[in-house]
C-alpha cells in the first residue's frame, strides 16, 4: 500500500506546477483522484478498511511534505507541497480519520 502511495506522490504530485493547486476546483479534482486511489487500496492487506487506507495516505502526504521541507533547507516551499496537505485534510475529514494522523497533518500545515 505504501509503495502505491509513494508512487502517487512521485508521479503525480512531483510533476504538478508549484501553483497548480491554488484553484479550488483543482484541489477538488485531486481529492477525488486520491479518494479513488485510496478506495483501490482498500483490499485484504488493510482489512478492507477505507479509514486505515486514508490514514496511510495522510501519513504519506506528511512524509512527502517533510522531505520537501528538508530538501529546501528546513523551510516549507509552500506551493503544491503545502496545498496537497489541504487536500489531504479534506480527505481525512471525509474518511473520519483517527486523531493521530490528523494531528500530524495539522502540525505539518501550521509549522
Amino acid at each position: 500500500m505504501q509503495a502505491v502511495l509513494d508512487e502517487f506522490y512521485a508521479q503525480i504530485v512531483a510533476k504538478l506546477e508549484r501553483d497548480e493547486l491554488i484553484p479550488a476546483y483543482k484541489r477538488s479534482m485531486h481529492r477525488e483522484y486520491l479518494a479513488t486511489v485510496v478506495d483501490g487500496l482498500c483490499g485484504p492487506w488493510c482489512g478492507r478498511d477505507r479509514r486505515r487506507a486514508c490514514e496511510a495516505a495522510v501519513a504519506g502526504a506528511v512524509a512527502y511534505h517533510g522531505r520537501a521541507v528538508r530538501d529546501n533547507g528546513s523551510v516549507c516551499p509552500l506551493g503544491k507541497h503545502h496545498d496537497m496537505l489541504y487536500v489531504m485534510a479534506r480527505l481525512a475529514m471525509d474518511a473520519d480519520a483517527s486523531p493521530e494522523p490528523v494531528a500530524a497533518l495539522l502540525t505539518a500545515i501550521y509549522t
